[in-house]
């Protein structure tokens, strides 16, 4: 979603350890809990390298990419994308909001009725 949003990958590492830096730069540097719950190597290589704040969502994301028409509905559903997206890009995974929790975030049932719930897809 977000790379739909911004036109373009969101952290565009040569490697994994250069995406790896690139996420924690924009996101910030997981927190300590977070870190006890990573394998000893990778744990002692993210406690050594530099410490990000991370860049605030209206940076990452700024308003003018979730464009409005100047009437409530608009700005609601805009609102509503942001606030999904924010909720998506958290790196520890059991801070982050889940499959279920985004399905039934109120950006998702803006695009998708009560009756689409329990169908099952035709599409092949």
């Amino acid at each position: 979603m977000g790379e739909v949003t911004r036109g373009g990958v969101l952290f565009p590492g040569t490697d994994h350890i250069d995406q790896w830096n690139k996420i924690i730069e924009q996101l910030g540097t997981p927190s300590a809990l977070f870190m006890q719950r990573l394998q000893p190597t990778v744990r002692n290589y993210v406690e050594n390298g530099p410490r990000y704040s991370g860049y605030s969502f209206n940076r990452l994301f700024p308003d003018v990419l979730f464009p409005s028409d100047n009437n409530e509905e608009s700005r609601r559903k805009a609102a509503e994308a942001g606030d999904l997206l924010n909720k998506m890009l958290v790196i520890d995974p059991e801070q982050r909001l889940s499959v279920e929790q985004a399905l039934l975030h109120s950006y998702i049932h803006v695009w998708r009725g009560n009756e689409e719930l329990n169908t099952v897809s035709t599409w092949v």
